[in-house]
């Protein structure tokens, strides 16, 4: 019986709620900053964490999660050793601190050392509109943190390794109110994003990068194709490529260390090409990932054109080998595709 771990590590504070995975319900819904015996900080070990730790410990990733989800850990069936090999690369931290969380979840304890990896959404100003985006119901708002919200935050995230920021788009942010923002991750953390690139020119590279806390990006992108950003109705790609290239050009070993792609029939043609540019600007992974769920916007449905076709199906298996195992960029995330694909396509 796999068990996960990320709930004796991962915080995530979203709008309203705290979890420890995307792929679990909220299990508190203390409001947004909302002042109580269990807010802020002490979210982390209050009886709903410990519940749902109960939870993972008797049941597995398995029992636990939600239906029709995909992970890593589900897929490999991971013992909590492996997990945090991979973990550790990915976010940091000394070996005694998740030494720490192993031994937590080893010997069956429901409470947690102090979170070491913190995920917070700080607004929904974005400067796209892209299908996969879990806040898009929220971007016309245009919210961003404000300094109650911040103070609450840096207590959340005093003793985090690494702090995971999203909710729209940083770079669409004003600078001001950024920069106020970088003031979450602690001395000697490090802090990590999702762009769509479209805000990431050099200059807020070297602000926040060179001069600030990130030290990890990705980039969504989809296809090559100008005409074809994400989905987004003539969003243009062309400036993201523009600034990738001015970011290598300034900086070979840059920090944005993976793309991202979604896969349907308009951006399956174009992942070749995609993968031989992010080649050219020092990328060296591109991460697939489905958008056949029901996270779209409004106006935006994969039907027709959109949706890959048995036909298609065969190729994108074809185009697994062919992509994932040869050339300098690594292709990750065609077994969640296709785990997915194997439940919606027909045989």
């Amino acid at each position: 019986m796999p068990i996960c771990i990320e709930p004796w590590f991962n915080l995530r504070i979203w709008p309203g709620s705290a979890l420890s995975c995307c792929f679990v319900s909220p299990v508190s819904s203390f409001g947004r900053f909302k002042e109580g015996p269990y807010a802020g900080e002490n979210v982390w070990n209050s009886p709903q964490f410990q519940r749902q730790r109960r939870q993972m410990l008797a049941r597995g990733i398995d029992g636990l999660c939600q239906e029709g989800t995909y992970c890593t850990v589900r897929g490999q069936k991971l013992s909590p050793a492996e997990q945090i090999e991979i973990y550790r690369t990915r976010y940091g931290g000394t070996l005694e601190r998740w030494e720490e969380v192993l031994q937590a979840v080893e010997s069956g304890s429901l409470l947690a050392p102090p979170p070491l990896v913190v995920h917070a959404i700080v607004g929904d100003v974005c400067n796209s509109e892209c299908p996969m985006c879990s806040q898009r119901e929220q971007k016309a708002k245009k919210q961003i943190i404000g300094d109650n919200g911040i103070r609450h935050l840096q207590r959340v995230c005093r003793d985090a390794a690494c702090v995971h920021l999203s909710g729209g788009d940083l770079f669409a942010f004003p600078e001001d109110r950024l920069d106020r923002i970088m003031t979450i991750v602690p001395s000697g953390a490090t802090a990590a994003t999702i762009t769509n690139g479209r805000g990431l020119t050099l200059p807020a590279y070297d602000r926040y990068v060179i001069d600030g806390p990130i030290s990890f990006m990705g980039v969504s992108l989809d296809t090559t194709d100008p005409e074809k950003y994400q989905l987004q109705r003539g969003r243009p790609i062309g400036p993201v490529l523009d600034n990738l290239g001015a970011i290598y050009a300034a900086y070979p070993s840059h920090c944005i260390k993976t793309a991202y792609a979604a896969v349907n029939a308009w951006t399956l043609p174009g992942l070749p090409a995609l993968r031989e540019y992010l080649s050219t600007v020092g990328i060296h992974e591109l991460g697939v990932t489905d958008t056949y769920g029901d996270n779209l916007p409004d106006g935006v449905k994969l039907t027709g054109d959109h949706v890959l076709t048995p036909e298609q199906v065969t190729q994108f298996n074809e185009a697994d080998v062919a992509l994932a195992e040869t050339g300098p960029v690594k292709v990750t995330g065609w077994e969640v595709v296709r785990a997915l694909l194997a439940e919606r396509v027909p045989e």
